[in-house]
């Protein structure tokens, strides 16, 4: 048994159906999973070198959600997360879950899931700093339902250029809101905390 060091599968090079499944595993770790734009995708941003489309889990195909489902499993295997942020066959359950992928070249590189919550509490970064505080959980309460932010990544490959604020906004202007209006989804990992912090300087909402 081999484990590749970039895609992380372990295999057997001696048999054919594990070189062959090497294959299509490395490749998608490497460039990102394929990604060719189709008729049934939703574009909501463009420029001359990528593309952002939107899976609306009620109402897209579950080709649109599988193809959703292997960004987001992708993205899990960056974090200490048990779970993936988005399934393709999970219940609605009334959080109206928009998936942003981030195309270019063919293949998906980014990844974005907005859902709505309404479980809430709103944060200095000062108060969620303090360790004398009580946990930040500990006064949220149930009110009016916002858009919060389950998780946002970006390719290896493609970190440090803006991508990730540009997945944000461009969501946002989709669903027609702002960030002041927009919660997080926690516990944050090391950059989704640091974006946070750039995008919400002063203070945020938690949203779960």
């Amino acid at each position: 048994m081999t484990r590749c060091a970039k895609c992380r599968l372990g295999y057997s090079p001696e048999v054919p159906a594990d070189r062959r499944l090497h294959r299509k595993i490395h490749d998608e770790a490497v460039f990102g999973v394929p990604g060719t734009i189709r008729r049934m995708d939703k574009v909501i941003w463009s420029d001359a070198f990528r593309k952002i489309t939107v899976v609306r889990h009620r109402t897209a195909s579950l080709a649109e959600r599988n193809r959703a489902e292997r960004v987001a499993q992708w993205a899990r295997q960056d974090t200490d997360f048990d779970f993936a942020a988005y399934h393709a066959r999970d219940s609605d359950d009334g959080r109206d879950a928009h998936v942003s992928l981030l195309h270019e070249a063919d293949r998906i590189v980014g990844f974005l899931v907005m859902e709505r919550r309404d479980f809430t509490r709103k944060l200095t970064w000062s108060e969620w700093d303090d360790p004398t505080a009580k946990g930040p959980y500990s006064e949220m309460t149930r009110g009016a339902e916002m858009w919060s932010i389950g998780m946002i990544w970006v390719h290896v490959k493609h970190r440090r250029q803006g991508l990730a604020t540009l997945l944000i906004s461009q969501a946002m202007k989709s669903l027609g809101t702002e960030m002041e209006e927009v919660g997080w989804y926690t516990p944050f990992t090391e950059s989704s905390q640091a974006l946070a912090r750039k995008l919400c300087p002063t203070d945020f909402f938690v949203a779960k």
